[in-house]
């Protein structure tokens, strides 16, 4: 937050506080928020923070079905009362073209460190690592200071994240104290569990616990009406009989059964399975066949150990790379390992390599012990461990070269396989794949197989869909999911939406992800020059452009504008049409224009759009702006001319010429 990052091991207050009654906090100052709704507002943006949260949504969930005609204007009044209340925290609230989202470094929510503490904590109970699992469970617990959003029990959406965090809170109670019993302890947790029992009969797990627990204290006869009770009350309240590991306690209470002491079980001597961590594999994989192919050759051919798939956000890079790997697992036999970078996740910054090194060398079975603190000691001891192994490595979302290479090994026994938005052009050596929109025959099949009914059979239509779509494998699918969930609709009727909408990102999201929101992230790293350049080429009225009318549109020299130029094609956030001329993907574009609209003020949009247009009147040379008889009539016209895709703000070029 700021300049000022707060600790992230959980033990020092953060600045956003949820587990209790909502504050927020800088410098141990807790900050005037403003009225309930401003508070109810920002608690909203809290609990998804990091996800943008349409003002309709917004709108909602402050006044239900009692909303005022100006509600959506409130908001925003609001969101202009907030970002004044948290300047001292730096600027948090990110306009987005549909809404609004709260941004937030690691570390600056207690929920968010309640998760992660739980986490490592569970990890540190699979590993046998119990008084450690005790250690993070118990300081994840501390967190809590009451009831989460305490403050808000009539909101439905807060409710829902309260209960959420509620039912995390519980689990990870049992967690604890699974280990703690693990550790040998008993009296110590009697009254504790017999609370938990009486606040929650319906979880036969802490019954077994309080059972275990009073065995252990010598009280077996108090264990075995423990059981009684509990069956009674499962039966009474719920209907239910108790479980099979509850029944199991029960048996061995009656046996004496050593192994309720805690004894250690016989050590065995099986090898353990091979660690794989990948996802599941991909349903519907579509098209990439050459990109597929080079991949799949890397293990028999030139001792390439990283292949990087570069692309666009919505591009299908995870996917490729997943199916690829998938496919090549049987020739990486010790492990298989899967780590997201976080590189363009929203309200996270991207995992620190040494971070990073920690994660990949736990994977492999290294103790924490053997693990140093610097970063080059940890990059060294990770070469080290591949060079004895055959392992597979995906690195998904890498944010630059700077992040990957610590984690890059040193043989080619192993392969590495890292996705990224920016293109890793410092990797000499790598087997690159860089990934363009699918061809119409392979989008027409994957939004057909998405659908999974006849509907795709109007070819016409679903031509149209993914035209629309941009050919972009993310629209294809969220198109496509939004159809099956409208059973009533033919394809024709999603295509007219599309064609219809002045902003069609808004129709192809779902579940709060959409194609807005995987651009977002890119957008928002961009470099302050980089990003003003790429909302003003959103307002750009041509095709396609050149340096010369990028500059001219942003009143910068010429070489900084090609500079910047590339900089966005490396982020795929532009692309070559021509030598030494560009151009948008069609829904980047969209966005471009949405986040002109949002951030730049009107004076300084008339002033650029003039700008270029002069430029191109007056320039004696090849015109920078490509005009054909499809965009004159658009300057004479607010609609949206085809088959030239000018978009619907051109008409805003009639206004001032």
């Amino acid at each position: 937050m700021g300049t000022r990052r707060p600790p992230d091991d959980g033990t020092a207050p953060p600045p956003f506080r949820v587990l209790g009654p909502f504050e927020v906090c800088v410098d141990d100052r807790r900050l005037e928020l403003g009225g309930p709704r401003i508070r109810t507002l920002l608690a909203l943006l809290t609990a998804n923070a990091g996800r943008v949260m349409q003002v309709g949504a917004l709108v909602d969930a402050l006044w239900g079905t009692d909303a005022p005609p100006d509600g959506a204007q409130t908001v925003r009044t609001y969101v202009s009362r907030l970002r004044r209340s948290l300047s001292a925290a730096g600027q948090l609230i990110v306009t987005h073209p549909v809404g609004y989202a709260l941004r937030l470094v690691p570390g600056a929510l207690d929920a968010g460190n309640f998760e992660r503490l739980v986490a490592t904590g569970r990890d540190a109970l699979t590993a046998s690592r119990h008084a450690d699992a005790v250690t993070r469970l118990a300081s994840a617990l501390e967190l809590w200071r009451g009831d989460a959003y305490a403050d808000f029990g009539d909101v439905p959406l807060l409710r829902s994240e309260a209960g959420r965090l509620a039912a995390m809170r519980l689990a990870a109670t049992e967690d604890r104290i699974d280990a703690e019993l693990a550790t040998g302890a008993s009296s110590g947790l009697l009254d504790e569990l017999t609370e938990l029992t009486e606040r929650h009969p319906g979880h036969d797990r802490v019954w077994g616990q309080l059972m275990i627990a009073l065995y252990r204290a010598g009280r077996q006869a108090d264990a075995v009406e423990v059981f009684g009770r509990a069956r009674a009350v499962l039966a009474g309240r719920f209907g239910l009989d108790p479980s099979a590991r509850l029944t199991e306690i029960h048996r061995r209470l009656l046996n004496n059964d050593t192994r309720l002491l805690g004894v250690p079980a016989a050590v065995t001597t099986t090898s353990a399975p091979a660690r794989d961590d990948l996802p599941g594999a991909v349903a519907r994989f579509t098209g990439r066949a050459a990109e597929l192919s080079r991949l799949l050759a890397v293990p028999t051919g030139p001792p390439a150990a990283v292949a990087a798939i570069d692309g666009m956000p919505g591009i299908g890079k995870t996917t490729l790379a997943v199916h690829a790997a998938h496919r090549l697992a049987d020739h990486y036999r010790d492990a298989r390992l899967f780590l997201d970078l976080h590189g363009h996740t929203p309200g996270r910054a991207p995992t620190p390599p040494s971070a990073a090194l920690d994660t990949l060398l736990r994977a492999l079975g290294v103790p924490g012990g053997r693990i140093p603190d610097d970063l080059d000691a940890r990059a060294a001891l990770w070469r080290a461990e591949l060079a004895t192994r055959s392992v597979l490595v995906v690195l998904d979302d890498a944010a630059d070269l700077a992040q990957v290479r610590p984690l890059l090994p040193g043989t080619a026994r192993t392969l590495v396989l890292v996705t990224g938005r920016h293109r890793l052009v410092g990797l000499d050596s790598a087997l690159s794949v860089s990934l363009d929109v699918l061809p119409e025959a392979d989008a027409a099949a994957l939004f057909a197989g998405v659908l999974g009914d006849d509907r795709a059979a109007d070819a016409g239509a679903v031509h149209d869909v993914v035209d629309r779509c941009g050919y972009l494998p993310l629209a294809i699918r969220l198109a496509a999911a939004r159809l099956r969930a409208r059973p009533s609709w033919p394809v024709r009727y999603l295509a007219e939406r599309l064609r219809g909408l002045g902003w069609p990102l808004a129709e192809l999201e779902a579940d709060g992800c959409g194609v807005a929101a995987a651009l977002a992230p890119s957008c928002d790293r961009l470099a302050p020059p980089a990003r003003r350049l790429f909302r003003l080429l959103g307002l750009h009225p041509g095709p396609d452009f050149d340096a010369p009318a990028a500059a001219a549109l942003a009143a910068v020299a010429v070489p900084e504008a090609e500079r910047l130029l590339e900089h966005l094609v490396d982020d795929h956030l532009l692309r070559p049409s021509a030598a030494g001329r560009y151009r948008f993907h069609a829904l980047v574009r969209r966005h471009a224009h949405a986040a002109a609209l949002a951030e730049e003020p009107e004076p300084e949009r008339r002033a650029a759009l003039r700008r270029v247009l002069e430029f191109s009147r007056h320039t004696a040379r090849r015109p920078s702006i490509s005009l054909g008889p499809a965009a004159a009539v658009t300057f004479a016209s607010s609609a949206p001319a085809e088959p030239v895709e000018v978009t619907p703000w051109a008409g805003f070029a009639g206004e001032i010429l």
